[in-house]
């Protein structure tokens, strides 16, 4: 017998590489090592024998760049012990504080510590105990789990987070003034085998809040089955301001492949609205799907989102791109009939995009009755309240109805007119200018059988600073 009472190797050092095909540079050492192992196997069996007892690495290193994924992850300041029995083909190890980072293009990186306790016995691998923090998120897992495809599996995950690490991934999760910070917590189990895993689990989140929304205590439980995750939760209550909606139901069913996240269907209702998508999700990219949503009934859940009442028929069409924590959309409008603040509308169609947080209409035509506008505006969502600017061609109207859009008092009008008005403010502190070119018909008891006329427009009132009849 040789007895090899330890071995200690000092700052190893591991740097790999993944391909965007998937393959490893270090895949040819690896199999090398299996072909030697599997060599020795065969041989006549030797007249020595090897006792070891003790393993040590010190202060090693292991570096991920990862091409498919466009990121790099990193393990330094390793210090591992393992205890091995040959003979028993037995190895416990401890890993002991190292430091770790993981960085995306999309991200902040992130780093922590990790630790694992941890023993490999006769083809199979035993986590007492394993563990990942980072600022004020903790990932733990433990269970059973070999090394070959059809090696049974039998482990638990849990995932908990706080504000800190939440706030890295995307503004959306970071807390309004007054309100609770965002909290999450997430547990697994994990069965099947290495080839075909079946995991089932749940998510819960509270204190999520984007602008002055904010999202009460939630939950999704989770299923993953041949190689696809489908995910369902209901009745979440949102809340914004003194008014609250309830999202009725989530269902999503999601696969994976080359670091690309499929979106085979994935849907949201909330009261008279519903919103679905498809397409892939990729970390470094972000999105690339489609994105519809339609609305019905009164509109409650538009007016929520939107602070403007929105009754009837609508749908949106269009691609949802740009990165993770900065969307962009760009599609199409169209509604009818549709009533905006008790005015309907016959028939709305146009275009409409999302960026930097900036909602904009654009070529949009609008029909009611015979009269008919075009309409060019935005939405900007980054202030607390909603700003708005547009501008709206009179082609053919009947003054009243777009009047009576922020003024609600009826007034003494018959006009018909064409021009051009012009709208810039919030829902409640607002201004607009219009000049219109007016045919026969009356004001305030006064007939004329053609005219011009010029308007002001602030909250609760109309000026006509100028009439030429």
């Amino acid at each position: 017998k040789i007895r090899v009472p330890s071995i200690s190797v000092l700052e190893p050092r591991i740097h790999a590489e993944r391909a965007p095909d998937g393959t490893l540079n270090i895949t040819p050492l690896v199999e090398r090592i299996k072909a030697n192992i599997a060599r020795t196997g065969e041989a006549a069996p030797s007249g020595y024998s090897i006792l070891l007892r003790t393993i040590t690495a010190r202060n090693g290193g292991i570096w991920l760049k990862d091409a498919a994924l466009s990121s790099e992850a990193s393990i330094t300041g390793l210090n591992l012990t393992a205890r091995v029995n040959v003979a028993g083909d037995r190895v416990s190890a401890n890993l002991r504080a190292s430091h770790v980072r993981l960085s995306t293009p999309a991200y902040p990186a992130f780093t922590g510590t990790l630790k694992i306790s941890a023993e490999y016995n006769r083809g199979r691998f035993h986590v007492d105990s394993a563990e990942l923090v980072m600022g004020d998120a903790v990932a733990s897992f433990s269970g059973d789990v070999g090394p070959q495809p059809d090696a049974v599996l039998d482990l638990k995950c849990s995932v908990k987070s706080g504000p800190q690490t939440l706030g890295k991934l995307t503004d959306i999760l970071k807390p309004a003034p007054k309100q609770r910070e965002p909290r999450f917590e997430a547990s697994a189990s994990v069965q099947g085998t290495s080839s075909d895993p079946h995991i089932d689990g749940s998510v819960r989140y509270s204190g999520l809040t984007f602008r002055d929304v904010v999202v009460r205590d939630t939950a999704l439980s989770f299923q993953y089955r041949s190689h696809t995750l489908t995910l369902s939760g209901d009745k979440w209550r949102v809340v914004k301001g003194n008014k609250s909606l309830v999202i009725d139901r989530i269902i999503a069913s999601l696969g994976y492949r080359s670091g690309v996240i499929d979106v085979h269907d994935a849907e949201i209702t909330a009261g008279d609205l519903t919103v679905r998508m498809q397409g892939e999700i990729e970390p470094a990219k972000g999105f690339n799907a489609q994105l519809t949503a339609e609305s019905s009934g009164e509109g409650r859940t538009v007016s929520f989102i939107t602070s403007e009442p929105v009754g009837g028929k609508v749908n949106l069409n269009g691609r949802l791109a740009g990165a993770l924590n900065a969307p962009t959309f760009e599609g199409t409008i169209t509604a009818g009939p549709v009533i905006v603040r008790k005015i309907q509308f016959n028939d709305v169609n146009g275009n409409v995009a999302y960026q930097d947080k900036k909602i904009t209409l654009s070529s949009v035509d609008i029909r009611r009755q015979s009269a008919r506008y075009a309409f060019d505006g935005t939405m900007d969502m980054s202030a607390p309240s909603p700003v708005y600017s547009a501008r709206l061609k009179v082609i053919q109207s009947d003054v009243v109805s777009i009047v009576e859009l922020f003024y609600d008092k009826p007034l003494p009008l018959v006009l018909s007119a064409s021009g051009e008005l012009s709208f810039h403010g919030t829902a409640r502190n607002y201004s607009g200018s219009g000049r219109l070119s007016l045919e026969a018909g009356s004001a305030y008891g006064e007939s004329f059988s053609r005219g011009a006329v010029t308007a002001l427009l602030s909250p609760g009132k109309i000026y006509f600073p100028q009439v030429v009849a």
